[in-house]
């Protein structure tokens, strides 16, 4: 009896470390607070606000630097962003290089998008959380996102967005 016992114990205790090291990115877990990531990041915070923590730039892939960020719902981690924004048209060339360079590797790792937006907007549906890779241009400006989302906030934000919509009648 107590060798079946002290194999339950040990397999829990295996269990619960492995937990441990289940992190989605950045050594963070959906559902940290705000301290808790806060505390896991070695890079220099730039803004927090109520909701968000926004980061300088770090190196992506390749060389590749974006600005990185968390969202937090109910104080609870709910995305991960890597952001470039307000490049001007003359930068075009850069921002699709780089986008181009990004979709190579998430397809690398995760196979092909799930969902295709546009030319320029994927989703990827992992176990582990929804990532929207998007090349924005307009007249003006080209910002390019990387946006990783803890599932359920994903699937509640698609509703949001469906519930907005006008039905056809």
């Amino acid at each position: 009896m107590k060798k079946i016992f002290l194999i339950v114990v040990l397999i829990a205790v295996s269990f619960s470390i492995y937990a441990e090291d289940d992190y989605v990115i950045r050594e963070v877990k959906w559902g940290m607070t705000k301290q808790q990531v806060k505390q896991s990041e070695d890079v220099d915070l730039k803004n927090e606000k109520l909701a968000s923590l926004q980061y300088a730039k770090i190196n992506v892939s390749d060389g590749i630097e974006m600005y990185l960020a968390y969202k937090f719902n109910n104080d609870a981690l709910c995305t991960i962003s890597y952001a470039n924004f307000g490049g001007l048209p003359e930068d075009e060339t850069a921002f699709t290089l780089n986008f181009t360079t990004i979709q190579n590797k998430l397809m690398e790792k995760y196979g092909l998008p799930n969902h295709l937006i546009s030319p320029d907007h994927f989703i990827w549906n992992t176990n582990d959380f929804y990532i929207e890779h998007n090349l924005q241009k307009d007249k003006v400006t080209i910002s390019h996102y990387i946006i990783y989302y803890e599932p359920a906030y994903f699937r509640a934000l698609e509703l949001k967005k469906k519930s907005a919509t006008p039905s056809n009648l």
